[in-house]
């Protein structure tokens, strides 16, 4: 067991930080069991994450991100969390600004770069996704699926031009593109 005074000295130390993950990591439970909760294995190929999302309430899940957020800003769980419900939700300017603030905070891994590419393309900054997502593994098939599904079910066609013409930016070039 970890003595008292030592686990107050690493909390005194690296208190906020470490607390913000906490609640971020509270948050992505609470979001976890809530949109687990609404899937029902028949429907599992019907009922697609966006759909659960703008379905279900995760004010329990978003409070604990604000929470974690107002601990530290840079927190990166928090921010590519708040940013995917949001785009989900199509709501595309707090996508944006949620993952804008992860990438002006250095966060560079792959999740932060693929919900910046989805929120930049959503406001119709095409190139700089492109540049964004280059390099990572099922970039591409994502703005595909952006273009020819998950915009074409919200009726949203100036979107989904968006996404192609983003697919063709990351794909030009290659063989495989089509």
């Amino acid at each position: 067991a970890i003595p008292a005074a030592l686990l107050l000295a690493l909390l005194a130390w690296r208190g906020r930080p470490l607390l913000a993950a906490g609640y971020a990591n509270l948050g992505v439970v609470s979001q976890t069991r809530t949109e687990l909760g609404l899937y029902e294995h028949k429907q599992f190929a019907t009922l697609t994450l966006d759909r659960v999302r703008q379905q279900v309430d995760l004010d329990e899940a978003l409070g604990f991100f604000e929470r974690a957020l107002e601990l530290d800003v840079t927190q990166a769980s928090a921010r590519t969390r708040w940013s995917h419900v949001a785009f989900d939700r199509a709501d595309y300017g707090a996508a944006l600004a949620q993952a804008q603030a992860a990438w002006e905070a250095g966060q560079r891994d792959r999740v932060t770069r693929l919900v910046y590419g989805d929120a930049l393309v959503a406001q119709g900054r095409i190139a700089e996704a492109a540049e964004v997502v280059r390099g990572l593994v099922w970039a591409d098939w994502r703005l595909q699926a952006q273009a020819t599904y998950q915009y074409q079910v919200l009726d949203d066609p100036q979107r989904a031009a968006y996404a192609a013409e983003a697919y063709r930016l990351l794909t030009a070039g290659r063989d495989s593109a089509p």
